[in-house]
Parts: C-alpha cells; structure tokens; sequence
C-alpha cells in the first residue's frame, strides 16, 4: 500500500472500521429487513460495499432525518 492510500485509507475510517449514518426518514436510500433486522436499500450497499474495499467493517448509526446527520457531523458521531 503507497504512502497516499495510506493517509487516505486512515482519513476515511480514522478508528479503524468505517462508520456509516442511516437517515430513517428517506425510504427510497434505507429500510429495514423485519425478519432479520438488517438494513437494506441503495445506501446499505454502497457503504457496504465500501468497507469492502477498505478491508475494515462498517457500523450503521441511525438517525431520524437528514437534519440530524448535519447536527452530529461536526462531533464526530
């Protein structure tokens, strides 16, 4: 691994496992599996798929709306 993907890898998942915001309230980007409780849809995947290709897991915080993303970014949830 080159010394750039390195800085970059470390950025993106800083505690060493990728942390993925769920926002609720956008059906058509997330839902829930009742069966298994697993989340599903176009945002699942594509963090999913990200982790992947860092090699690290990912955990998915929940949150009710968008608006409450923005609120917890700047510390660091």
């Amino acid at each position: 691994m080159t010394d750039e993907i390195a800085r970059s890898r470390a950025e993106l998942i800083p505690k060493g496992y990728l942390r993925a915001a769920v926002n609720l309230a956008n059906i058509a980007l997330v839902g829930g599996d009742p069966a298994t409780g697993k989340f599903e849809g176009v945002s699942v995947e594509l963090a999913r798929d990200l982790s992947m290709r860092l090699s690290c897991r990912v955990e998915f915080v929940t949150y009710p709306s968008a608006a409450k993303i923005l609120e917890k970014v700047d510390q660091d949830e």
